[in-house]
């Protein structure tokens, strides 16, 4: 089995993570080959990278339709019902504001893996809906308390560099690099 090295890997998502910033939202990624190229990277590696960025909500990569760079406020497209789910708890009260979001309960009861969890939270960050506290035990995200007069609202996050400093993952305990 010929599998791709967690250290290439890494250097290949921290390259095409540079070069999607600077692509712009809502249009076509250029084709892998491309992309290889801008990144110096394998075809092989830039693929594995492709796909690391999709599962942390940086790209989505849809079956029949071209690979798209994702605004911080926008869901993945497989996530999009989990992420109306939680939204619409936030507006209803079901999570009160200045209260942990209880994503490990969240992630049980949909019976998903941290990594995915943090995908879906990622658009609720950027819209303001949830803020990200460093604690003692590591980030933990907390339901936005609203602040009269700010129209943005207390999380708005416009472009927060693709969550780098946490590999895409708002529930991440340790930055990139680390581990």
């Amino acid at each position: 089995m010929n599998t791709l090295a967690p250290k290439d890997l890494a250097a290949a998502c921290a390259a095409l993570r540079a070069v999607v910033r600077q692509l712009p939202y809502d249009t076509a990624l250029p084709p892998v080959e491309d992309l290889a190229r801008r990144t110096a990277q394998t075809v092989k590696l830039t693929r594995g990278a492709m796909r690391e960025l999709d599962a942390d909500g940086d790209i989505a990569i849809p079956r029949r339709a071209p690979v798209q760079r994702l605004r911080p406020d926008e869901a993945h497209p497989k996530d999009q019902d989990l992420v109306r789910e939680v939204r619409e708890g936030i507006l209803s009260g079901s999570y009160r504001s200045g209260t942990p979001l209880p994503t490990g309960l969240l992630a049980r009861r949909h019976n998903l893996e941290t990594r995915r969890m943090a995908r879906v939270c990622r658009p609720l960050l950027g819209a303001g809906f949830l803020v990200l506290r460093d604690e003692s035990g590591g980030p933990r995200l907390y339901v936005a308390v609203p602040v009269p007069g700010d129209g943005d609202g207390p999380g708005l996050i416009r472009d927060y560099g693709l969550i780098s400093e946490h590999r895409g993952s708002a529930l991440s305990a340790e930055p990139a690099g680390t581990a």
